[in-house]
């Protein structure tokens, strides 16, 4: 049920509505004329603000826009010492194409393929990082953030789709290319993985007597680098392309990495170990898990792997149903919360969950996941709770975090029906229905 439908109330309740108000024109039909008419100017009315409701600007996507997207299509992180990387020009890119905003998507994109690609974006992938260094701003680390990659490659097919433009298009298809050259790689024991970067995350297993193969390696990879409606749209698009056997390969590495619901920021994989913690980051689950939790969230009902993946990634929405509290960073081996409660006290409790309860962003990030397992009660505390977090600009939190705003423009944008995602990965943005901007 949509929110307009659930302002409206249930159907038994509208009908008994109406139903009174006529209920006096049998012993004075003269009054039902009026009555219907009434009647019918009042529904007219509440139909056309539902309408207007839904097709008015997204508040929250300008507010983010205002405080963190420069005029020459720049966005900056604020709290971290205003650097840009090539995720946050993702994440505006996606956003943008969901608000309908054409102008600063263009911008955005602008921005990005002159600085972090050289004005040679589809020829190379976007360095990942952009920050303040001895001569000023400048690229700081030019190796790519796979995750920005995909997104980035899904917003130029969709806006080329949606505002029938074939030069995005185009251009998102030779990102593609990058991605499946330089990103994509075939590991023994796994199948096809999605590397954190064309650099760095793959190295030689230790050596062993039986260990003869050149093809042995350990890989570093992350779970939230992959969100399965993308690679359903690649798909579509690419149907010879790697795509399906990565969400398969994708499915099994998170049923391994997360077999009690909680996600692992990082973890590690080899042909002799299979799945094991990652030796950099151990089994913490923090800001990189819990957008897998809300990836997952986004995939459509009748996708075969939607329930395996909102299966593996629910752990932490039901530690907030048992503790009231969202920790900041989890213990990814601990076993299910305790429904009583019980384990979330002390700085770390028996669970090694951390005492610290995680900021706005996260609080927004599992409200599609409440809602997916159907905890209406659950989803409206946390909504308010989230609501109370906004500060003089707004935003949510003070100071407003960049990561918190990106969090909460996607869950809330999917969560109030902003966007939807389709089967094939296509994205169904609201504004479709209305009067494009």
């Amino acid at each position: 049920m949509n929110r307009a439908s659930a302002r409206s109330g249930p159907r038994w309740a509208r009908e008994a509505v109406v139903s009174l108000a006529f209920a006096g024109c049998a012993v004075a039909p003269s009054g039902c004329a009026g009555k219907k008419a009434a009647v019918a100017a009042s529904d007219a009315q509440r139909e056309h603000a539902r309408a207007d409701a839904r097709c008015s600007a997204w508040a929250d996507w300008d507010r983010y826009a205002e405080a963190f997207i420069e005029a020459d299509g720049r966005v900056v992180d604020r709290t971290a010492g205003a650097r840009t990387t090539s995720e946050g020009q993702a994440y505006a890119l996606a956003l943008a194409l969901v608000a309908g905003d054409r102008a600063r998507f263009s911008a955005v994109l602008h921005w990005t393929d002159v600085n972090l690609a050289g004005a040679a974006l589809g020829e190379r992938l976007p360095a990942w990082l952009w920050s303040s260094g001895p001569k000023g701003f400048a690229i700081a680390d030019a190796n790519a953030a796979s995750d920005a990659d995909l997104w980035l490659a899904w917003a130029l097919l969709e806006a080329g789709r949606l505002w029938n433009e074939p030069r995005y298009e185009a251009l998102g298809d030779r990102l593609l290319i990058q991605v499946r050259t330089l990103e994509i790689v075939d590991l023994p024991g796994l199948g096809l993985a999605l590397l954190p970067a064309p650099h760095g995350f793959l190295s030689p297993e230790a050596p062993s007597a039986d260990a003869g193969s050149t093809a042995a390696r350990v890989a570093r990879l992350n779970p939230s680098y992959v969100p399965l409606p993308l690679l359903r749209r690649f798909a579509d698009r690419d149907p010879r392309g790697p795509w399906s056997a990565l969400a398969q390969s994708w499915d099994r590495l998170l049923h391994d990495a997360a077999p009690n619901g909680l996600v692992p920021d990082w973890i590690a994989q080899s042909s002799s170990a299979g799945v094991f913690v990652d030796p950099v980051s151990g089994s913490v689950g923090s800001y990189d898990a819990i957008r897998t939790i809300l990836w997952a969230a986004f995939i459509d009902e009748a996708d075969p792997l939607r329930a395996s993946w909102q299966r593996s990634t629910r752990g932490l929405a039901d530690w907030y149903r048992a503790t009231g509290r969202i920790p900041e960073r989890v213990d990814t081996r601990a076993p299910a919360p305790s429904k009583d409660g019980s384990a979330s006290a002390g700085s770390v409790d028996s669970r090694g969950l951390s005492g610290h309860e995680g900021p706005p962003g996260f609080w927004a990030a599992i409200l599609p996941s409440l809602a997916a397992q159907g905890d209406v009660g659950g989803v409206a505390a946390l909504r308010e709770r989230l609501e109370h977090s906004r500060g003089p600009s707004g935003n949510f939190g003070e100071p407003a975090a960049y990561y918190d705003q990106n969090l909460a423009l996607f869950a809330l944008g999917f969560l109030d029906g902003a966007f939807r995602f389709s089967r094939d990965g296509r994205l169904q943005p609201r504004w479709t229905s209305c009067a494009q901007p």
